[in-house]
């Protein structure tokens, strides 16, 4: 009986003590007290009908399900960002007259590299004639139409509603990175057909996929979806998001795959840079694709293409990223510098990227230490190319590194020199709205006249021109967020020498036995004062059973 009373006691004892500070020191009055009765009242006495209604956000866009919901294994988030293929170069549409015809499309894909297209026109009384260029596209079967010339069709006024189909390949595209083909989907430049057509007051022309220029637009089949110079094919979901501006951002999501982002956050960001971005080259509607599945595209490391005002990216990039592939390829939809010199090629890819991590940061998407990072990182790896000589270029990221620093630096002498009422958005503005051909001299005119200072032109000719790299100082974005923290003097500590990476290591390993020694100490310390505490408590437990006097 001793010895398990004695047992008793001591585990009696042990919780007393254990108990004593949130109890008796604590007190009733005390806030840990408070702290933990609140707590319990917030989660189970919580008002009735205040869990009410959906847990989560509400609606996250409009969805229109084409071929059933979206669901299944994300996809990897990308590293790079890549672009490849003609980017951004279909111009402002304008709208359609009232004598411009109608268009019907059914597309089906009949075999994993075919699609068939039918196309049927609704011509009103004012059209006198009719014709389409169709190139190189394979003709199969016409009504309404003859064959006039090698390429062409002349309507024969045997009625209103003339049609044509079309065969188009495919197999040119399964090595390609501007677009998705696999087993289930297929997202493709658009063939080049173009429609013209005659009224008593004048000559129209319009690539057969350009909607706007044309009466009426009837997209036949739930798993079609036009682009200006794109086509998407496959089973999908579909969602829309109008924004203030009236820019209609339509999200393919294709059968099997789920989005990194949420479609809530995605549109939102895209909403912004719609807003935000005042560079001119607006598009009434813009088509985002999810890439699903593998593709040649996924397989050599991109991330995402644009041609035209339609974009793929893959599913699973992340939002939260300074290298953002949303934002990315959004830019290159409101690029309008197809015709341009070669010593202007870094531009195209230098201002897309450059535009999302700017966006991304002034949006709260990442952070202002991510932001300078980004920069400061690619200052260290820059090469000694020159951007003005695509010969020169080391390797393909020349214009995502060094020409993003450069637009970068250029942005800030910008904003130096007219105390930020000029930015690079400017430049970019007035190059968009030139239809002239984009030429490096062109280039360094825009910047002289938007910065008002004669001097920068030497500054270009030194970073475009030449090997050098310039140093990028961060300036606060247009007022709205504070500077990046400084982290200059972090970089400067990162080791580059095979010396300093075993310095580095040598002192890592010596910290971390110094670390373990002293661990190791307090823990045989600890273990001293528990042991003396249990021997305490068996005294007292031995004199409170009597078996000690």
């Amino acid at each position: 009986m001793g010895p398990r009373v004695s047992l008793v006691i001591r585990v009696l004892l042990l919780v007393c003590v254990v108990a004593t500070p949130a109890t008796a020191l604590a007190g009733p009055g005390s806030e840990a007290g408070a702290v933990d009765r609140t707590g319990g009242a917030d989660e189970i006495g919580a008002p009735a009908g205040a869990m009410a209604g959906p847990v989560g956000p509400a609606d996250e866009a409009t969805g229109r399900p084409a071929s059933g919901p979206s669901a299944a294994a994300s996809l990897p988030s990308a590293e790079t960002v890549g672009t490849i293929g003609t980017i951004g170069t279909v111009t402002q549409q304008t709208a359609a007259p009232e004598s411009a015809p109608g268009v019907s499309i059914a597309v089906e894909r009949v075999t994993p590299t075919t699609l068939a297209i039918r196309v049927r026109y609704d011509l009103p009384a004012s059209v006198r004639d009719l014709r389409v260029v169709t190139g190189e596209t394979e003709i199969r079967g016409t009504e309404g139409f003859e064959r006039c010339e090698s390429n062409r069709l002349c309507w024969d006024e045997s009625t209103s509603e003339p049609t044509f189909s079309v065969r188009y390949d495919l197999e040119r595209y399964t090595e390609a990175s501007t677009g998705i083909l696999n087993d289930s989907v297929a997202f493709v430049p658009a063939p080049r057909l173009y429609t013209v057509w005659r009224t008593s007051e004048d000559r129209r022309t319009a690539p057969l996929f350009a909607k706007r220029r044309y009466d009426a637009y009837d997209v036949a089949g739930e798993r079609t979806v036009l682009a200006n110079a794109m086509v998407f094919h496959g089973p999908h979901a579909e969602y829309e998001r109008v924004t203030e501006d009236g820019t209609t951002f339509r999200l393919v999501v294709p059968e099997g795959t789920r989005l990194g982002p949420s479609r809530e956050r995605l549109f939102d960001a895209l909403s912004s840079a719609s807003r935000d971005l005042d560079i001119g080259g607006t598009d009434r509607e813009v088509i985002v694709v999810a890439l699903a599945g593998r593709s040649r595209a996924s397989t050599v490391g991109l991330a995402g293409a644009t041609v035209g005002n339609a974009y793929w990216a893959r599913a699973g990039s992340s939002l939260s990223s300074v290298q953002n592939v949303w934002l990315h390829e959004y830019v290159h939809t409101r690029q309008r510098f197809a015709d341009r010199g070669r010593a202007m090629e870094w531009f195209v890819e230098a201002s897309a990227e450059y535009y999302a991590a700017r966006l991304a940061y002034e949006l709260d998407l990442v952070s202002g230490l991510e932001y300078e990072w980004r920069f400061t990182s690619h200052r260290v790896s820059a090469s000694e190319s020159t951007l003005a000589e695509p010969a020169t270029w080391e390797r393909p990221t020349v214009p995502y590194r060094k020409g993003t620093l450069v637009l970068a630096a250029l942005d800030t002498e910008i904003r130096n020199r007219t105390d930020g009422e000029h930015t690079l958005k400017d430049v970019f503005r007035r190059l968009n709205r030139d239809d002239r051909r984009l030429t490096y001299p062109r280039f360094v005119a825009t910047v002289v006249a938007v910065s008002d200072a004669p001097e920068l032109e030497e500054w270009v000719d030194r970073y475009v021109k030449g090997s050098p790299t310039p140093q990028y100082e961060p300036r606060e974005p247009e007022g709205r967020l504070p500077n990046p923290p400084r982290i200059n003097e972090v970089a400067a500590l990162i080791p580059t020498t095979p010396l300093g990476f075993g310095v580095t290591a040598i002192g890592l390993v010596i910290a971390t036995m110094l670390t373990v020694g002293v661990l190791s100490t307090i823990g045989r310390a600890l273990w001293r004062l528990i042991g003396a505490i249990f021997d305490a408590l068996g005294w007292l437990a031995d004199v409170l059973s009597g078996r000690r006097r």
